[in-house]
C-alpha cells in the first residue's frame, strides 16, 4: 500500500464496525463461531463493511465508478457457477473479461479483468510486477508457499483468512509461520481447538418449548443458542491466556501491540458484563 501511495493511488484500509468484528461478536453477542451452517463471518466482516465503503465512495464522487476484482475461473466449483450465472444476466459479458453493467444509480459497474487467467499466467504477473514494475510482490508468493529462487511448478494454492474455524487444516498459518519473520504469530494454532470446544451444548443456552405461529410445537425443540455468560468469560480467560503464552513472540520479534490493547478486546470486556441474547434463551 505504501508503494501505491508513492504511485499517486489513493488507498484505504476497511474495517467492520467494532460490534462487528470477530471476537467482539463472539465474547460480546454471544454468536458461537462461524460454521458452514451459520457463516456469519463472511457478511459480517467482509461483505457489509465493503458495502458500507464503497456506498461512501459513490457519495464522495457523485457518481458510479468501476470495480475491479481478481475473481477467476477455476478457483472453485461454486465461484465459477456463480460466474456462469452472472454471465447472462445485467449486461453481463464474458468475452476477454468479465465486466457486469449496472443502472446508473448503482455503486459501480464490475469487471474481472484476469478471469479466464491460470494460475501460471498469475504468478508470472506477480514475479514480473516486482522485478520490472517494483511492487514487493515475492514477498505474497512466500506466504503462500511459492519458493521464487529455484524455478519449481507454480502452486495452485488458495488461501482464506488465517486462523478459519471452518477448515479442518489452517495451511494458510502454517504457510505464514514458516516463515522467519512471522513465527510469532504460532501461538494462533492454540485457538482452533478453543472454538471447536465452545461450539459444545455445555456452553450454550437451549431453547424449550419453541412453538409456531399455529401455536404447535416446533420440529427443532432445544435447539442450541448464543454462548452462555460463564462460557464467555471462560473463552476470553483462554484467549488471553493464549496471549501470554505467545507475548514473548510478539515483544521480541516486532513488538506488535498486545490483544487486549486493541479496541476489539476492549468492547469485548465492556460487552461480556452484560447478558443481551438471553431473552428466550434458557
Amino acid at each position: 500500500m505504501k508503494e501505491l501511495r508513492k504511485r499517486g493511488f489513493e488507498t484505504r484500509v476497511v474495517l467492520p464496525e467494532l460490534d462487528h468484528r470477530y471476537f467482539v461478536y463472539i465474547l460480546g453477542r454471544g454468536v458461537p463461531p462461524p460454521s458452514n451452517t451459520f457463516r456469519w463471518c463472511t457478511p459480517k466482516l467482509k461483505v457489509m463493511s465493503m458495502e458500507r465503503e464503497l456506498e461512501a465512495l459513490r457519495q464522495e464522487r457523485g457518481e458510479k465508478f468501476l470495480m475491479i476484482t481478481g475473481v477467476r475461473i477455476g478457483e472453485s466449483a461454486a465461484r465459477d457457477q456463480r460466474i456462469a450465472v452472472s454471465c447472462t444476466k445485467d449486461g453481463g459479458e464474458c468475452g476477454q473479461g468479465w465486466f457486469q453493467h449496472s443502472s446508473s444509480g448503482a455503486v459501480a459497474d464490475t469487471l474481472a479483468p484476469i478471469v479466464h487467467w491460470r494460475v501460471c499466467h498469475v504468478w508470472d504477473w506477480l514475479l514480473h510486477a516486482d522485478l520490472e514494475l517494483g511492487f514487493p510482490t515475492f514477498e505474497i508468493a512466500r506466504v503462500y508457499g511459492q519458493d521464487v529462487s529455484d524455478g519449481e511448478e507454480p502452486l495452485n494454492a488458495r488461501t482464506g483468512c488465517i486462523g478459519c474455524p471452518l477448515v479442518q487444516k489452517d495451511a494458510a498459518l502454517d504457510r505464514l509461520i514458516a516463515q522467519p519473520e512471522w513465527a510469532y504469530l504460532a501461538p494462533l494454532h492454540k485457538l482452533r481447538p478453543l472454538y471447536w470446544e465452545m461450539k459444545k451444548p455445555q456452553y450454550r443456552h437451549r431453547k424449550h418449548g419453541e412453538v409456531n405461529k399455529d401455536g404447535s410445537l416446533s420440529a427443532k425443540q432445544n435447539r442450541l443458542g448464543p454462548l452462555h455468560m460463564d462460557a464467555r468469560r471462560w473463552v476470553l480467560e483462554q484467549v488471553l491466556a493464549i496471549q501470554i503464552y505467545g507475548v514473548k513472540f510478539w515483544t521480541i520479534s516486532s513488538g506488535t501491540k498486545r490483544w487486549t490493547n486493541c479496541p476489539k478486546f476492549r468492547s469485548s470486556h465492556k460487552q461480556v458484563k452484560k447478558d443481551n441474547n438471553i431473552l428466550k434463551w434458557s
